[in-house]
């Protein structure tokens, strides 16, 4: 990333390709307002920079940073990761679609359901400059709270989610330039979303595809992975993967997750859960 001062020396900015951070200073060397903005898109405050920033926390800034530099760390000229931002913003408004098209409850909250029975899950906006997410996952003791005290428990936060991002491929893939729902959206007789076909859409056809991060990260058996790749058709790099037995897994997920070494009470659970994928059930380990 670069970084320039406004003439007035008031305003420092850290720039990317696709996007940048705006920080007002105060005279005395004090943080005002953090904003980041996205390509094309007005800067938006945000709150969790600001405070890192204002507490000094400049160790945990400079991670947001770098999280949120790899997000977009797409290869190629300006012209292309422009391409891809624009087709990931499509992709998420035809998720936020899809979520919202009509079919039958199963769970008494609307918002437990969307997440564990939804058709995409439940899809937020990314915010502070980061990815849409999509929880599609929660306990069985956050849904209860949720059950039992509406909103509280700021459910958002808990479980299982996904950052909705796009990332190189070694392989030209079509990725959309245009809404793929139509308006109004419809229903297939089987009760799926109806698609306009690719052809009837602007599209590009570049060497990157849509990508789902899991947050946080989930130990995978490797026949999940090589079930993935026959779903998707799109293979997952070996390179990238971690690969370790499963107790290791177990003691990798520490008590200093967080910062807070000396919590010596964590313990592990173990559970199995079924994700939906592609209309194909896949059965994962979750380490919670």
């Amino acid at each position: 990333m670069g970084s320039h001062l406004s003439p007035t020396e008031t305003t420092c900015y850290l720039t990317a390709d696709l996007f940048y951070v705006e920080v007002l200073l105060q005279p005395g060397g004090g943080v005002t307002d953090v904003k980041v903005a996205q390509q094309g898109e007005a800067p938006v405050s945000s709150e969790s920079l600001l405070q890192l920033l204002s507490s000094k926390n400049f160790d945990e800034f400079s991670v947001k940073l770098e999280c949120l530099s790899s997000l977009y760390n797409i290869p190629g000229d300006n012209e292309i990761k422009v391409k891809l931002f624009t087709s990931l913003q499509f992709l998420g408004k035809d998720l936020h679609k899809i979520s919202h098209l009509p079919r039958a409850l199963k769970e008494s909250n609307p918002k437990v359901d969307v997440i564990l029975n939804g058709n995409v899950g439940f899809p937020t906006d990314g915010k502070d400059g980061f990815p849409m997410t999509i929880q599609f996952y929660i306990s069985p003791l956050e849904t209860l709270q949720e059950i039992s005290a509406p909103g509280i428990a700021e459910i958002e936060r808990f479980g299982q989610a996904a950052q909705v991002i796009v990332g190189p491929s070694e392989t030209t893939h079509i990725l959309q330039m245009a809404s793929l729902i139509p308006q109004p959206p419809q229903l297939d007789p089987h009760g799926h979303p109806v698609f306009i076909p690719m052809s009837e859409v602007p599209f590009e056809s570049v060497p990157a595809s849509f990508l789902l991060k899991l947050q946080p990260p989930l130990p995978m058996l490797p026949s999940f992975v090589d079930k993935l790749n026959q779903i998707t058709d799109i293979a997952v790099p070996k390179a990238d993967l971690q690969w370790a037995l499963f107790p290791q897994l177990l003691m990798s997920n520490s008590i200093e997750d967080k910062g807070h070494k000396d919590m010596l009470d964590n313990h592990f659970l173990v559970v199995c859960i079924l994700l939906l994928l592609n209309l194909y059930s896949v059965l994962v380990f979750l380490v919670i």
